[in-house]
């Protein structure tokens, strides 16, 4: 707690600092994987021969799937930092709770999502047929719906901490999730 002239003050990283790394490193691990692969993007699980993308865009894969775990981590301190700040500002509804379960389970997420896609980039792996098949499963499934819905959830619960963390934070956490 700083009280500097005379005004309690929450002591924590920037929110907007934090969030914007996040963001930072889960685009860069979407658009240097793609340029990596030639303009191919990580492909559905659905599609045919869509883990003969692993092999033959490793380095993409590996670049990707490095950026997105180090994204997981911010997420995890701005989840932390903006869950403190409401309890800090006294905000004692379910919401806050919410944000908690919502942004460490996003991060949680992402982050397995990240090492499964290693995995999936070692040798031999993306060819082995029915385990790469598996394994991809697993990493859209987790970096898909298993992060977003989560991150919604952290999005919802900081929205009655507003006046209290800041009307343009709460924009961009609601315009992320949106888009």
């Amino acid at each position: 707690m700083d009280t500097t002239n005379g005004t309690i003050r929450h002591r924590g990283p920037s929110l907007l600092a934090v969030g914007t790394v996040f963001a930072g490193l889960f685009v860069a691990s979407v658009v240097l994987a793609t340029v990596l692969a030639g303009g191919e993007h990580f492909p559905s699980p659905f599609a045919p021969a869509a883990a003969d993308w692993f092999s033959r865009h490793r380095t993409a894969v590996l670049v990707g799937a490095f950026l997105q775990f180090g994204a997981s981590i911010p997420l995890g301190i701005y989840t932390a930092t903006i869950v403190s700040r409401m309890q800090f500002f006294g905000l004692r509804v379910a919401g806050v709770q919410i944000a908690l379960f919502g942004g460490l389970s996003a991060s949680f997420f992402l982050a397995v999502s990240a090492l499964i896609q290693w995995v999936l980039a070692q040798d031999g792996i993306a060819v082995s047929g029915v385990p790469a098949r598996t394994l991809h499963h697993l990493a859209f499934a987790t970096g898909g719906f298993g992060h977003v819905v989560p991150l919604g959830l952290l999005v919802a619960g900081e929205l009655p901490g507003v006046p209290v963390i800041g009307e343009f934070v709460a924009d961009t956490g609601v315009a992320l999730v949106i888009r």
